[in-house]
């Protein structure tokens, strides 16, 4: 009986064990998904294609009301909490909302985003008792 690593060699790849320090600080989360949503936003011109039906990942609301829109910051397709701020619905805004974030994240002290895993941890395990 074959095993996924022998059959992935098969195909010509090489397996490896996921890398030390790839993405497991939160901070870095967070900076790739800003990273993400600022490259998202840099390909929209109308406030329109902000709107979304769902999406967890993205940092702005699925929809505008009475002309704003919520921006917040997400990682792990989580929202962070007391991040939100609300913007005129433009992408101009939405972006520079991204941007100040973005900036605010980076500043955070490590002690912030060890309360946030430590929060993190806490709400997973309430949710699987």
């Amino acid at each position: 009986m074959s095993d996924f690593e022998s059959l992935i060699k098969k195909q010509g790849y090489t397996v490896e064990q996921r890398r030390a320090g790839r993405m497991t600080h939160p901070r870095d989360r967070m900076l790739l998904q800003a990273d993400n949503m600022l490259k998202k936003l840099a390909s929209y011109k109308k406030p329109s294609q902000l709107d979304s039906k769902t999406s967890n990942s993205n940092w702005w609301s699925t929809t505008a009301v009475n002309g704003e829109r919520m921006v917040c910051i997400k990682y792990g397709s989580k929202v962070v909490p007391n991040t939100s701020v609300y913007v005129t619905d433009t992408v101009a805004d939405v972006t520079k909302a991204v941007e100040a974030l973005k900036a605010a994240a980076l500043e955070a002290s490590e002690e912030l985003w060890e309360a946030e895993e430590k929060r993190r941890a806490e709400a997973k395990k309430k949710n699987e008792d």
